[in-house]
């Protein structure tokens, strides 16, 4: 494999901080995109694991503009009224792939994202068009490893084999609910940065934009009223489909929603050995999406349905 600090060396030397804009998973999501990939596996001589600390998701890089070359709080205030402007939104990320230079992580839609950064891309393009080149990220990705000094020792091959031998599920999620702008830079093998500003992704949140509801907010509201914030993780499938995984109970929720009213159902069943078995569960006619007493209510009655199910199959052995 080739060096990706040599390469990228080239037009980003060491210690120069670019603007960089980002998407950054919390600890809690970092912690848990990098758990299913052991360090081992990337314990070998020219590659370089990322820390969960420095886990990101380019948006775009502005290569060779640095806080000294422009006005930072009119870039603030641009990317603030863009901010203002995009509705938070959910990416899943999955296997990885090797590429010539780091390990990655793609992730999906892609939609959201490619908009923000064609949104990014005009707002820099207007103001500061021609002056610096813009590496606007083509698709939603993250390298949880880079290749540094010595990487034309790692096998690319072996590398592959070692990833696809990895079990469990290797899904998780990243809320993008903010937007970062940072100076980045990097040492030859590490990359670091300084945040300049954190701006929350608030747009479309009218009610009279989306009469309905998006499952994804459902999940979530689940997740906070029944404090499962450390215990849980939720998979995008559509706007109108989420999936809340409990791997502490071993068993997941299925929310669907529609976008032109507020009615809810809930389903559940339980995961063997990673995989989610069919629905045994399901709520009671259509729930208030909005109404998170009935929403916790539900989630119960849905827990102990499962729950004498268990004691009955137990029984029956």
């Amino acid at each position: 494999m080739e060096s990706f600090f040599a390469r990228v060396g080239k037009v980003w030397p060491a210690g120069r901080r670019d603007l960089h804009w980002h998407l950054l998973p919390s600890p809690e999501e970092a912690e848990k995109l990098l758990s299913a990939y052991p360090a081992d596996r990337f314990s070998r001589p020219g590659l370089v694991r990322v820390p969960s600390e420095w886990l990101h998701c380019t948006l775009v890089h502005a290569v060779g503009m640095t806080a000294e070359h422009v006005d930072v709080d009119a870039l603030i205030a641009g990317t603030q009224e863009l901010a203002r402007q995009t509705r938070p939104f959910r990416l899943t990320f999955d296997r990885p792939a090797v590429g010539p230079v780091a390990v990655e992580i793609s992730g999906w839609p892609g939609e959201p994202f490619t908009s923000l950064v064609d949104g990014l891309t005009a707002l820099l393009d207007e103001h500061h068009g021609g002056e610096f080149k813009l590496a606007a990220s083509r698709y939603p990705h993250m390298s949880i490893a880079y290749t540094a000094a010595g990487a034309e020792a790692v096998d690319a091959g072996d590398l592959r084999q070692s990833l696809a031998h990895l079990d469990g599920p290797l899904s998780h999620t990243l809320h993008a609910t903010r937007l970062h702008l940072v100076e980045q830079w990097h040492d030859g093998s590490t990359i670091t940065w300084r945040t300049l500003a954190s701006l929350p992704l608030d747009g479309n949140r009218r009610t009279t934009d989306v009469p309905g509801l998006h499952a994804g907010d459902v999940a979530q509201t689940i997740i906070n009223v029944m404090g499962w914030q450390t215990a849980t993780s939720s998979t995008w499938v559509s706007p109108e489909m989420e999936r809340i995984e409990h791997r502490g109970d071993q068993r997941w929720i299925g929310v669907s929603s529609s976008l032109m009213h507020t009615g809810v159902s809930l389903s559940a069943g339980r995961i063997h050995d990673g995989q989610y078995a069919s629905p045994e569960a399901r709520s009671s006619g259509r729930l208030d999406g909005s109404d998170q007493a009935a929403l916790a209510l539900a989630v119960r009655r849905l827990w102990e349905r499962l729950d004498g199910l268990e004691q009955t199959n137990e029984k029956s052995l």
